[in-house]
């Protein structure tokens, strides 16, 4: 009985703990520091959604639900930043057509800045611009409620935070 009392209790401090941080990341999110807010850029996307887009050498679909699979694609055989252009294109384009993938390209595009800085040949200036890149798109995957990726981009932004230097926002996210 006491074990179980005593894991309520744990539950309970869980519960509240995971109330304190979300508040807490909702206030960053609100007003992110100054140098990773600095560290947007524009997404590099074709106006005409007609036109068929090159990336990585390879022709994008025009359809949704090809085209997040053309961009996972080059996530997964680590082409980040291929990934990242073509995911910044796809939200970009089908926002309207697809939003049940939006929250998912959303997260791959931040997990492949994420993934760019942990790269071996990455010099430290450039794992900096990638890392702050990173909190900045896990950003839309953190402030959706709806979101089943939500845990692990506030997860991955904390780390990002982290390895920025940035103690006080990672211990926030984390």
């Amino acid at each position: 009985v006491n074990e179980v009392q005593t894991l309520r209790g744990d539950v309970e401090q869980a519960k509240h703990d995971l109330g304190e941080t979300t508040a807490s990341v909702q206030s960053i999110l609100a007003r992110p520091p100054m140098s990773v807010a600095a560290a947007a850029t524009a997404p590099k996307v074709e106006d005409d959604p007609k036109k068929v887009v090159t990336i990585g050498g390879v022709e994008i679909p025009l359809e949704a639900k090809p085209h997040y699979e053309a961009a996972k694609k080059m996530y997964d055989t680590k082409k980040f930043q291929d990934a990242i252009d073509a995911f910044d294109l796809f939200l970009h384009r089908h926002d309207k057509d697809a939003p049940e993938l939006m929250d998912n390209a959303a997260y791959w595009k931040a997990e492949s800045y994420y993934n760019l800085a942990q790269q071996p040949n990455t010099d430290a200036k450039a794992k900096e611009k990638a890392l702050k890149q990173a909190i900045l798109a896990y950003q839309p995957v953190i402030e959706n409620p709806k979101s089943e990726k939500q845990d692990g981009a506030l997860y991955k932004a904390g780390l990002a935070f982290e390895q920025i230097g940035d103690k006080e926002d990672a211990g926030r996210r984390n």
